[in-house]
């Protein structure tokens, strides 16, 4: 199987695991201002299927990299990056974040190691592009890595101000056009 296809199938299940996690969430989660970790949140009832799809992601896309690079005579060492980032989200599906749900009982080491992971494989897929960009590109190719790394940037430096009330942007939004831009710079980097 080629990684295209792979890759494409690890970003659909993704967005199905999502789209199905959205459609049990209860009423108080308010996709806008919780993250998509929230819906794997513990103390949640349905936090399941968050919980597998974060695993279901990160498994299917280590495999879409790492499958390829290992075949390859010609290595692309950026790809082992994208493997950190993938084996980052499993492990997030393990540890859950705090509940959204107010008043329930959790484990702050659980929600750290959770919140430590993720920024992980943000760093990670961060030196993922910027290595893509600087070693591996074709010069035709990078204002399209250059931009990608400027966004994925951006949207970080946004999630931060948000986290720390500094900007009146919902966690939920940045953490979606966070998700949306390494989509699709995973597809782009993948076809």
């Amino acid at each position: 199987m080629k990684s295209i296809i792979t890759t494409n199938l690890a970003i659909i299940f993704f967005l199905v695991i999502i789209l199905l996690a959205h459609i049990l969430a209860p009423t108080e989660y308010d996709w806008t201002l919780n993250t998509i970790s929230d819906l794997g949140a513990q103390q949640y009832q349905n936090a399941w299927l968050m919980r597998f799809g974060l695993v279901g992601f990160g498994a299917l896309l280590s495999g879409a990299v790492l499958l390829p690079f290992i075949s390859s005579g010609k290595k692309n060492y950026s790809d082992i990056l994208v493997v950190i980032y993938a084996l980052s989200i499993l492990m997030t599906g393990f540890f859950s974040t705090a509940p959204f749900l107010k008043g329930a009982a959790y484990s702050v080491t659980e929600d750290n190691l959770h919140s430590r992971l993720a920024s992980v494989a943000g760093f990670a897929f961060s030196l993922a592009i910027l290595w893509h960009l600087l070693a591996y590109s074709e010069q035709k190719y990078k204002t399209y890595h250059f931009l990608a790394f400027l966004l994925v940037m951006s949207f970080s430096v946004l999630v931060g101000l948000s986290k720390n009330d500094l900007l009146p942007i919902g966690m939920g939004l940045l953490q979606r056009g966070l998700y949306g831009v390494s989509f699709a710079w995973l597809l782009f980097r993948y076809w």
